[in-house]
This record gives structure tokens, C-alpha cells and sequence, in this order.
């Protein structure tokens, strides 16, 4: 599916998604701690059957069942299958179920494992793997990706950056937030969606972990940040235990009053999570027909005729390049700086020696101590000649982007530069090197979404 065509066809109408997968598995006999994945291989039909209903009450966009179908997750689950096989067969299904009536997106979510510097997963090793799934699900035909359900800034960006390397379909990434719009590792929803809009995603949002009524708040808050598509896909209402079973007490026509605020607040495409069931998406859909945001479609519709090399090629370009306004992010606050705006030298090792003892002896959390407290309308001027070693240059990293430091990459090189923006989770500055190929340096900015600082001051 071109990206193009999406964007168009998100402006148009309101998306119609599908509901909850896995309480839907459990109601239909799938016991609590099984492999979801091998379940349903084993139980085809399951999956067949709900999501045929969702597309009977309307769903325009299913979600494979490819949740936790990555190699990390399936290591951990002891699942005896290849990913691509695993992944092929379950898109598979929901091809069958989906017919020419509606879109299959490859979903894709966390590993279970940390990334560094609080784990010891490397930003490489955790794109790798995203990589291996996104490339078998792009082989099983996937018309788009979804990236959900997501607590880490720094994870969705591997996941991404990952997909853009292997095709150029869309990318819808979802974040599951509390009622003030963080996720459980911090990670703030605007900020994520400015870093993501640079990185080149297609739709922005949110889906679990609250009901509708909590979650129109952060939606509002997303609309106002953000110029993508936004993304909603509410549980129905909060769980509680019954008799030691989850409930979600919320019906179908109750969900359908909240999800149609959700739309008035500027929601693209829209969905729900847990405890919903196909009558929750018929609900939703006749109160989008009396609106005017249905519209039908057949799947060949989304499909441009010369998008296929698109599609099938990654170049893992991103979207927006270097912003029109003076815009840095960290996963957790968006900065919005002028170009008077003060930098720290402090990250310069030439200046600091106690940087520069902390780096030589791979003591990179001691290393963010030595930057010391940034002042109102900072930034850090990172200086990365020092760190011209892939193992340094990626820990120190990633410890920057755990500090929440709003950043200025500085190298003599494009490569170095390119490295130290590939790890920093946010939006960065940079101060291109003398003499650099400028075409080249642009294509790394849009890239990575990073923004060019003046070189007169970085000197």
C-alpha cells in the first residue's frame, strides 16, 4: 500500500480498525500462559471466524495475529518455529479472513528485553530483530504495518527504523499510555509523536491500558502536537476481578458515546482493544455512517498502480527532514529553541577532564553526572570526535537519552554523526562538518528527523 494513498484516504474518512484479539481467544478456550501465536495455528479456525465478524461489522484495517511474533519473544516463549515461517502462516490467516473487504497490517510489539543502558539488549541487536519479522510479514503481503502497545520510545524507534529498512509501507505506531499521556518507562506521547513524525511514521496513537473516557484526554493532547493521522484504540472501560476472571464492564454502545468524542477531538483511525468484540466496531460504524465518515471500500482501491517498487524497497528515509521550525525532543519533553539558545560545552571532552576520565574507563552513568544540571534554554553540546569507537559512542548514548538532555551532536565526519543520531532517542541538533556532502548530510537529517544548528556556534 503507498504511503501516499494512506495519508489521502486518513484525510478523507475515519479508518475503521478491528477490536480486541487476545480476550477474544480466551473467551473461545486459549489458556492463560500459552504461546498466543502456536495457539492459533493450532486453532485456525478461531482466529478465522472473529476476524471474518470484524470485517462483517465493518473493520477496514485488521490486525494479523503477529503481536509477540519476534525472535526475542519466541526464544523466551521456547515457540519451536522459524519467525518467517510463523509469521507468514499467521498473516496468512488473516488474509483468508479479510478477503478483498479490508487491509491486513503486520503488528508488531515490545520484546520482553531492555534495551542498555538499563538492560543489555544493544540498539542493533533489537533492530535486527524487528527487522527479521518485518521482512516476513512484508514477504506474507501485509499491507501496512502497526507497531503497538509500546511503553519505550527508544523500542518503537528500533521497530521502525527496522521496517523503513526493509519496505515502504505504512507505519501506524501506538504507545499504551496512563490518563497524563506516559507510558510505564516514562515515555511522554507528544514528545513521542514529534520524534516519530521525523522519523517518518504515518499515523500516531494510542491503544490499551484505560478505557475510552480516560483516553480522550491524551487523544487531545496528541491532535495538538501532531499533523498525523491519530490513532485510538480504547479497552472497554477499566478491568476489574470477578470470581478471579478480568471483566471490562463497559458495553458496546457505552463505548461507542466516548469513541465518538474521540472522533470530534480529531481521531483518524479508530478501534478497540481489550474486551471489545465485533459488536463494539458495528456500533461504531453505524455512528460513523450517520456521520458521513464510513466509507467502504475494496481492498484494490488502496493500491496504487505504480507503488509497488515503493513498497517493496526500504530506503529508511524519513518524514518531515530537518523541521521548519527549531524543534529538539527527548522521550520525554519537546524543546522548542531559538537560535540565540545557549550551549553547554560540557559535553566536550577537550573541556571536561572528568568526562574524559569517566569515558576512558566505561563509566558511562558517572560520565552523565560530569555533564552537570543544563539551565533554562540549553542544550548539550556533544562533541563525538572523543567517541569514535562503536561501543562507547553507543553507551554513552544511550545514557544521554536516558538523562532527557536536549542534544547537540558535533563530528568531523558524517558516519560518526549518523551513528550517535541512529542511538539518541529524540530529536537531536547537529552541527555538520566542514566540506560535508550536503546532499548526503540531508538525506541523514530526514533520515533521523534531526534538526542543523549554525556551525558558527558550535565553535
Amino acid at each position: 500500500m503507498d504511503r501516499e494513498i494512506f495519508r489521502r484516504l486518513a484525510e478523507e474518512r475515519v479508518l475503521l480498525l478491528d477490536g480486541a484479539t487476545g480476550s477474544n481467544l480466551l473467551k473461545a478456550g486459549m489458556p492463560a500462559g500459552v504461546c498466543t501465536e502456536i495457539w492459533i495455528l493450532e486453532h485456525p479456525w478461531v482466529i478465522r471466524d472473529l476476524q471474518r465478524a470484524y470485517v462483517d461489522a465493518g473493520s477496514q484495517i485488521l490486525f494479523a495475529p503477529t503481536f509477540s511474533a519476534n525472535g526475542i519473544a519466541l526464544d523466551e516463549k521456547k515457540a519451536d518455529m522459524p519467525v518467517g515461517e510463523l509469521n507468514r502462516r499467521l498473516a496468512a490467516l488473516s488474509r483468508e479472513a479479510a478477503g478483498d473487504r479490508a487491509l491486513v497490517a503486520g503488528d508488531m510489539t515490545m520484546t520482553g528485553k531492555q534495551l542498555l543502558p538499563t538492560g543489555t539488549l544493544t540498539f542493533e541487536q533489537l533492530t535486527d530483530c524487528y527487522e527479521e519479522q518485518a521482512v516476513s510479514l512484508r514477504d506474507a503481503g501485509v499491507d501496512l504495518f502497526v507497531v503497538e502497545t509500546m511503553i519505550s520510545l527508544q523500542e518503537m524507534r528500533a521497530a521502525v527504523l527496522a521496517i523503513r529498512r526493509c519496505c515502504g509501507l505504512p507505519i501506524l505506531a501506538s504507545f499504551t499510555v496512563d490518563e497524563n499521556g506516559y507510558t510505564f518507562l516514562g515515555t511522554e506521547i507528544t514528545a513521542a509523536a514529534v520524534t516519530l513524525a521525523g522519523l517518518g511514521v504515518d499515523a500516531v496513537g494510542v491503544n490499551c491500558s484505560m478505557g475510552p473516557e480516560q483516553m480522550l484526554s491524551v487523544v487531545e493532547k496528541l491532535r495538538k502536537a501532531t499533523d498525523l493521522p491519530v490513532l485510538a484504540k480504547a479497552n472497554a472501560g477499566r478491568p476489574r476481578q470477578e470470581n478471579g476472571q478480568v471483566v471490562y464492564p463497559m458495553d458496546a454502545e457505552q463505548y461507542t458515546v466516548y469513541a465518538e468524542q474521540m472522533v470530534d477531538a480529531g481521531v483518524s483511525l479508530l478501534g478497540g482493544c481489550c474486551g471489545t468484540t465485533p459488536e463494539f466496531i458495528e456500533k461504531m460504524r453505524k455512528m460513523l455512517e450517520r456521520r458521513g465518515l464510513y466509507k467502504p471500500f475494496s481492498r484494490a482501491e488502496w493500491h496504487g498502480r505504480d507503488s509497488a517498487e515503493r513498497m517493496e524497497n526500504g530506503t529508511e528515509e524519513g518524514g518531515t527532514g530537518p523541521l521548519s521550525t527549531f524543534v529538539l525532543a527527548t522521550d520525554r519533553k519537546i524543546y522548542r529553541l531559538d537560535q540565540t539558545a545557549s550551549l553547554s560545552r560540557a559535553g566536550c571532552v577537550s573541556e571536561n577532564p572528568g568526562l574524559a576520565e569517566c569515558l576512558a574507563c566505561g563509566e558511562y552513568e558517572d560520565a552523565i553526572d560530569e555533564l552537570g544540571d543544563l539551565e533554562d534554554g540549553q542544550m548539550l553540546l556533544v562533541n563525538l570526535d572523543d567517541l569514535d569507537d562503536g561501543r562507547s559512542l553507543e553507551h554513552f548514548v544511550a545514557q544521554l537519552s536516558v538523562s532527557g538532555m536536549p542534544v547537540c551532536f558535533d563530528a568531523s565526519t558524517l558516519p560518526v554523526l549518523e551513528r550517535a543520531l541512529r542511538h539518541y532517542c529524540g530529536i537531536a541538533a547537529v552541527c555538520l562538518p566542514d566540506l560535508s556532502d550536503y546532499e548526503e548530510a540531508g538525506q541523514i537529517l530526514a533520515r533521523y528527523g534531526a534538526v542543523e544548528y549554525g556551525k558558527e556556534i558550535c565553535v
